[in-house]
């Protein structure tokens, strides 16, 4: 895409907000976020303040379990390094010990994720056994939640799943099964994980509110493109009583492909955002306004508050952080969890993190949202791998990956697109056309699209000052 920006974006002068909230908007948006306890990317789906008063008594509040590298899928956009695809576990007699160790930590929330986890099996154990096995451990007073692609979940799972509360992250990128298959690489994958899909609604996913589900979807362009039919399948989601995350893809690790380079840009997350949060308000009675790199004002909460044990064994503080010395806390084979939360490096990490002092968007003096600690930076990865360009407001790769805990600003956060339209730097007419193309690509009934259309440029423009 051609740059987007008129003019150069000018940093903002003492005063000047991308996000001014009301004491009333904020309580809002904490009532939002914890309805329930979902798994969303980064513990999205949890309240940032909640964790934090967990912090108080404890030393730590989750754990990722990366429990294998194996998959059945194999995404074009997966951020897995080559030394661990497919090759490596976490041995039971590890996770064990993990366990016992982030249970001593005062650990609330256990993410079992991979790979793909239900194809975990260590000296005659598998993903059961090591829900089993938390629960025992620890009692019945911590979540355990699970990513998965979906496809392998057949009845006999589904109802295992539901039996345990297991909270689920699932995948599904598009409706279209073509774009999905290619996505996946491998030919009827997305009829697989429809099919997983309907075993778990089978089994209450969806309709029990005790049984918390959502729908992670990488936003993409290139070959496979999952960006002209977001609107679509952010209704399919909905209308089956699942929660919705978006992730746009961005350039990340070693998975920087063709795809990756295509060109998301932080205009097309704002758009899509503003349409499916007004869909929400009229179609499912559950409004909200767009300010963070998530959906429903979500936002990574991992960084310092948990950590991630990859498959290497390697401790960090998420699944895609950046694999440098800074950033790799210990190895789960080689020292306790327990020293390893202990130690300086971690300590010395969770103050560095703590900081906000991106030079646009991402701190407490021109965005509300992380003065009142309803966002870092949006995701850390993204910043690591990724910056905006100022001068265009197009993404382009980031050598320093030390942004991931300094001065990190999310390059596909909205507040961007919210800075240039204020200072005029937007070049005019490119939110409607962004705003057009997404709905013409949509089956929504012509009369939703034009109220739709109507409203967001509205609110849209109503933010110029210039």
């Amino acid at each position: 895409m051609d740059k987007i920006f008129a003019k150069p974006l000018r940093v903002p002068e003492d005063g000047e907000k991308v996000y001014q909230l009301s004491k009333s908007e904020i309580e809002r948006i904490l009532r939002m976020r914890g309805l329930r306890t979902e798994l969303q990317p980064g513990m999205g789906g949890e309240n940032p303040w909640v964790l934090d008063d967990l912090l108080k008594e404890s030393e730590l509040v989750s754990v990722d379990l990366a429990l294998t590298s194996a998959c059945n899928f194999k995404c074009g956009h997966c951020y897995r390094p080559d030394e661990e695809w497919g090759k490596l576990l976490l041995e039971w007699e590890t996770v064990s010990r993990a366990v016992n160790e982030a249970h001593e930590l005062g650990v609330k929330y256990f993410i079992l994720t991979g790979g793909e986890p239900f194809m975990y099996r260590s000296g005659g154990h598998d993903y059961f056994d090591v829900v089993d096995m938390i629960r025992e451990m620890c009692g019945d007073d911590v979540y355990v939640l699970t990513f998965s692609d979906v496809a392998l979940i057949d009845k006999e799972k589904a109802e295992k799943l539901a039996e345990r509360k297991v909270g689920l992250c699932l995948k599904r990128d598009t409706l279209d099964h073509e774009v999905q298959d290619g996505i996946v690489g491998v030919t009827g994958g997305s009829k697989q994980m429809e099919m997983g899909y309907r075993n778990l609604w089978d089994a209450g996913y969806g309709s029990d509110k005790a049984l918390p589900v959502s729908v992670n979807s990488v936003l993409r362009k290139g070959e496979f493109n999952t960006l002209v039919g977001i609107i679509d399948l952010h209704r399919w989601v909905r209308t089956n009583g699942m929660e919705h995350s978006i992730v746009p893809i961005h350039y990340c690790g070693e998975a920087e492909t063709e795809d990756q380079k295509s060109g998301i840009n932080p205009l097309e997350v704002k758009a899509a955002y503003d349409i499916i949060a007004y869909m929400d308000g009229v179609l499912f009675g559950d409004p909200w306004n767009v300010h963070s790199a998530f959906p429903k004002d979500k936002t990574c909460n991992r960084p310092t508050r948990g950590v991630h044990i990859r498959a290497t064994g390697n401790v960090t503080s998420c699944s895609e952080s950046p694999l440098i010395g800074q950033y790799i806390f210990g190895n789960i084979r080689e020292e306790g969890l327990v020293d390893i939360i202990r130690s300086q490096k971690f300590q010395d990490f969770r103050k560095e993190f703590n900081r906000r002092d991106g030079k646009y968007i991402c701190n407490p003096n021109v965005c509300d949202l992380n003065e009142n600690n309803l966002c870092r930076g949006g995701c850390a990865t993204r910043s690591a791998y990724s910056i905006l360009d100022p001068e265009t407001g197009l993404v382009v790769p980031n050598t320093d990956k030390t942004a991931y805990s300094q001065g990190r600003e999310d390059p596909l956060c909205p507040g961007w697109i919210v800075l240039a339209q204020k200072q005029g730097a937007l070049k005019e007419g490119v939110y409607e056309e962004t705003v057009d193309y997404l709905l013409k690509q949509s089956y929504l009934e012509p009369s939703l699209t034009s109220e739709i259309r109507d409203e967001v440029v509205k609110k849209f423009n109503d933010l110029r000052i210039g």
